[in-house]
């Protein structure tokens, strides 16, 4: 079979979620014409996708995201991709779609250095590639490079001005660096372009409360409130929204709203461990000591703060817990 119906055949099973037969439709196209650069990209992407399926949605526990990144850095699919981009680039080595998943696939390994220069080799060849652009910047926030990161999401903003996600970044990294007031009014451009895109809300709502947490500037925490339930609101699923809605709860006088968001965290996300270890705080807050005992376990069950983590002092179990 002539090697193009073949990709077009793998394309349209990669876009219905059949990694196997995608596989295997490429690998066809790639014994038809092993010089056809373009079949080695299909496959490795069909591998990475492959991966990705498995794996499924990254978790919003941050010790539990660190292990799910660790998973997918020694999978067998990124070789196999790896091995395939770089055939494709054998054929043709001024391929930038190549060179861009390269760098996602070092990206993916903990290579960021590598996966930064990939993406500059990309970029080379395609200077519009807003894509490769952006990737980069995460490649310079992992090597702490800010200086670099924020060039590339200048550039961003003046290739394509309406690129929402630019903005966003941008606040992220200001907040990081303690610029709240700055960090609110570029999240808040994003939110000018895309309204309804729920994690800008929330992120707006972090750089507003972050600061207010050491002054209790309670008209401040209020709007970071307000903030955190628009988030909720536009993404229900939002574990994370509710994680830290709890906290302006409690900061604001409100243990039952507290207790209740950090339910709702866990319910959507049962290996959740900082809303577990939270939610004892607050159980124990509102005087329910066999409930905060409960939390307290399966903290510990979630958590690798420590081999052994002992139950607080009064809290440990005996014959008067209620």
């Amino acid at each position: 079979m002539d090697a193009e119906i073949l990709i077009k055949k793998g394309d349209a099973c990669l876009a219905e979620g059949m990694f196997a037969m995608a596989i295997e439709s490429f690998t066809k196209a790639i014994a038809a014409e092993p010089r056809r650069a373009a079949a080695y990209c299909r496959r490795a992407k069909a591998y990475y996708a492959s991966l990705l399926a498995r794996l499924g949605k990254a978790p919003n526990d941050p010790e539990k995201f660190e292990e799910f990144e660790r998973s997918i850095r020694g999978r067998e699919e990124l070789d196999l991709s790896l091995k395939d981009l770089k055939a494709a680039l054998s054929c043709d080595p001024g391929l930038a779609e190549a060179h861009f998943n390269i760098g996602v696939i070092q990206y993916s390994k903990g290579r960021h250095r590598d996966a930064a220069r990939s993406f500059g080799k990309a970029i080379a060849l395609d200077e519009s590639n807003i894509d490769a652009y952006y990737h980069r910047v995460m490649a310079y926030e992992q090597l702490e490079d800010l200086p670099r990161a924020l060039a590339d999401l200048d550039a961003i903003t003046r290739i394509a001005p309406a690129y929402a996600e630019a903005f966003l970044e941008r606040g992220v990294i200001f907040s990081g660096q303690g610029k709240h007031a700055d960090a609110v009014r570029e999240i808040d451009k994003a939110i000018a372009l895309e309204p309804g895109e729920a994690k800008y809300h929330y992120h707006r709502s972090m750089a507003i409360s972050t600061p207010a947490f050491d002054t209790r500037d309670f008209a401040a925490l209020q709007e970071a409130q307000d903030g955190m339930s628009e988030a909720i609101r536009l993404d229900p699923g939002y574990a994370e929204a509710y994680f830290h809605r709890s906290f302006l709860y409690g900061l604001l006088g409100q243990p039952q709203k507290e207790l209740d968001d950090l339910t709702a965290a866990i319910r959507l996300d049962p290996d959740y461990a900082a809303a577990y270890r939270e939610r004892f705080q607050c159980q124990v807050q509102l005087g329910r000591k066999k409930q905060a005992v409960r939390d307290w376990g399966q903290f510990c069950a979630r958590s690798k703060e420590s081999a052994r983590i002992d139950l607080p002092a009064g809290l440990r179990r005996n014959h008067s817990l209620n």
